[in-house]
This record gives C-alpha cells, sequence and structure tokens, in this order.
C-alpha cells in the first residue's frame, strides 16, 4: 500500500490529466468567434487603465442611471460573444463554477500566460457564468433605482403636503372672511373690486386661491405628478434594460406584452400606443394621472407603471430572465413560462 504522500501525488496527477482533457474538449469545440472575442477581453485598450476582464469582476456599484447604463453596456458585449452556440457543451455545473472561481483569482496578464486550451476554457466558464451574474445585478439595479424613486417620491410628497396644508389652512380663512363679507353686504348695490380689495389685501386673497388651486392638484394629482417628474432619468436606461430576454409565468403575459409595446415603440415600429393596452398592473398613484386630457393614455405614467409592475413581477418570480443565475432553475420546474415571442 503507498503511502500517504504518493496517494497524494496520485490524485494531483490524475486530476490534472482530466483537467487537460476537459480544457482540450472545451478548446476544440470554440469557434473562431468566440476566442476573438476572450483575446479583447484580456486586452487593455488605448486610453483604458484596465482591461474589460477586469471590470467584469468588479462588485455591482450601488443603482444610478450611469452604473445600470455601464453594467448594461457590459452585459451586451458578452451576450455578443457566440455563448449561445455552446449551450450544447457539456460542463459539470460544479466544475463550471470550480473554474469561474479559479479565473476570478488571475490578472488578464497570468490567464495569458496559460496554453491556449487552459486559457479559453477558464474564460469560456468565466463569461458564461459572468452573463448569469451580470443580469442578476442588473434585475437587483433596477429594483434598487425603482425603490429609491418611490422613497424620494413618497418623501417629497408628504414634505409639499405639510406645505401645502398649513398654506391651505390660511387660505381657507382667507376665503371664509371674504365670503362672510359678501354675505354680510346690508343692499343690493353693485359690488366693484375696488370694494373688495379695501376689505381684503389683493395679494393675499389670490395667493390664498392659488394656494387652494396647488392643495387641490396635490391631493388628486400629487405623487402621481411628482413620481413621472424622474422618468426621464428612468428612460435613460430603461430602453436597454426591456431589450433582456424576459419570460413570464402563466398570468403575467400582459406585463410581457406591455414589455413588447415599448421595444416597438422604441424602434418606431409604431408611433403611440394602442387604446386597448393593458393598465391592470399600473399603481393607484400613476392611476389618477394616467389619461391625458384627450381621454388616451399618457405613455410616461404608463411606462413608469410597467417599470414598477416589472420590479415587483421580477422579486416574485413571474416575470424571470431564463440566462440569469438566480432564475436558471424556473426553466425546469414552470413549463407554462411564455417568451417574448409567445412561445412556451
Amino acid at each position: 500500500m503507498p503511502g500517504p504522500t504518493v496517494i497524494e501525488r496520485l490524485i494531483i496527477s490524475i486530476c490534472a490529466q482530466v483537467h487537460e482533457r476537459m480544457f482540450e474538449t472545451l478548446y476544440n469545440q470554440l469557434s473562431a468567434g468566440i476566442k476573438l472575442a476572450i483575446d479583447d477581453l484580456l486586452v487593455t485598450l488605448p486610453g483604458d487603465q484596465r482591461s474589460l476582464f477586469y471590470l467584469l469582476k468588479e462588485s455591482p456599484p450601488s443603482a444610478t442611471v450611469t452604473s445600470i447604463k455601464r453594467y448594461m453596456k457590459r452585459y451586451y458585449v458578452l451576450d455578443n460573444c457566440e455563448l449561445d452556440t455552446i449551450s450544447s457543451v457539456v460542463v459539470d455545473p460544479a466544475f463550471m463554477s470550480y473554474l469561474y472561481k479559479l479565473a476570478c483569482r488571475y490578472s488578464a496578464r497570468d490567464i495569458k500566460r496559460f496554453k491556449a486550451p487552459k486559457r479559453y476554457s477558464l474564460m469560456l466558464c468565466f463569461l458564461l457564468e459572468t452573463r448569469k451574474v451580470l443580469l442578476d445585478n442588473l434585475v437587483k439595479m433596477h429594483d434598487q433605482f425603482i425603490m429609491d424613486l418611490l422613497r424620494h417620491g413618497k418623501r417629497l410628497h408628504e414634505q409639499k403636503h405639510r406645505e401645502l396644508r398649513k398654506r391651505q389652512k390660511k387660505a381657507i380663512d382667507t376665503i371664509l372672511e371674504v365670503t362672510n363679507w359678501l354675505l354680510g353686504s346690508q343692499d343690493d348695490r353693485p359690488l366693484f373690486k375696488k370694494d373688495l380689495w379695501q376689505s381684503v389685501n389683493e395679494k393675499r386673497l389670490l395667493g390664498s386661491v392659488d394656494d387652494l388651486h396647488a392643495f387641490k392638484r396635490l391631493e388628486e394629482r400629487g405623487l402621481g405628478d411628482i413620481l413621472v417628474a424622474r422618468y426621464p432619468g428612468l428612460r435613460k436606461y430603461f430602453s436597454e434594460f426591456l431589450r433582456l430576454p424576459f419570460r413570464a409565468k402563466s398570468g403575467t403575459e400582459s406585463l410581457l406584452n406591455s414589455i413588447m409595446l415599448l421595444r416597438q415603440l422604441d424602434n418606431g415600429e409604431i408611433k403611440r400606443l394602442p387604446g386597448n393596452v393593458p393598465t391592470h398592473f399600473v399603481p393607484y398613484e400613476l392611476q389618477r394621472i394616467l389619461n391625458g386630457k384627450d381621454g388616451k393614455v399618457q405613455r410616461n405614467a404608463w411606462e413608469l407603471g410597467v417599470a414598477i409592475a416589472m420590479k415587483d413581477a421580477l422579486r416574485s418570480g413571474d416575470l424571470f430572465v431564463p440566462q440569469s443565475k438566480t432564475t436558471c432553475f424556473v426553466l425546469g420546474s414552470d413549463a407554462g413560462s411564455t417568451s417574448l415571442a409567445g412561445n412556451p
């Protein structure tokens, strides 16, 4: 019976041989396009301080329009690397995870020192796993951005409500004062503005009317108007976010159809929202301002409602991205899902 040291060496030698064969198998199935894309990821371009390989290993920052757009760009770079063409390659998930973690420990310079089979195999597993991680992070960043938008909106609404409520009380006192003066007139002679201004200060009365109108609007539309004011910021990244390959469970098809409608609007395939767009998922605060004066659904309020509904559906799993690390299990457990193409 060989000693522990000999057995350990034998195990290491066998593992190394198995790994080399697996690296060769993976390497031989890679297209020239994938190899070229991997080479590009390991190169630091003129004017850049870091390679894209380095940037892909960074932890996600706080959700801002800039950071989401930056992460979106990285995802679409990976998505264009022909990774789906090697979906038939059988790699044990545990081994892929091992190679991914191993690749994360190396720098681009270290990776380039390996022989081609190991270098490209490490990078392949890194890219496949990183794409999943990027999708997870994009979903989380969208969630965080929407939550921050809602928190900021509610806080601003409460602040405005407190301010206008104080002014509204004073405005009511002023209007009651004028009303009592009008009702208290003893004769039927015509009343002129100059008589009114002798009773109450003109600036005070007009300001009171404005305050009452402002409070009425805040009560009727307030939070909706505040949220829609943030719509231009959302649009800076949301059109690209909508291009992710979403799928939905049965019962969430209307949200998936809404995503398709927004894609068509962004692509110029349609010019305006159809009259029968689904609106049941739009939050109450936005329902109050959803229709314009012409009775038609306003895109800004409706699209913001879609973004909020997507946040909730992604949390619950009713909406998911099959390629993401968190939700990939849904494909195996839910046969009733629907894709944007409408195929289960």
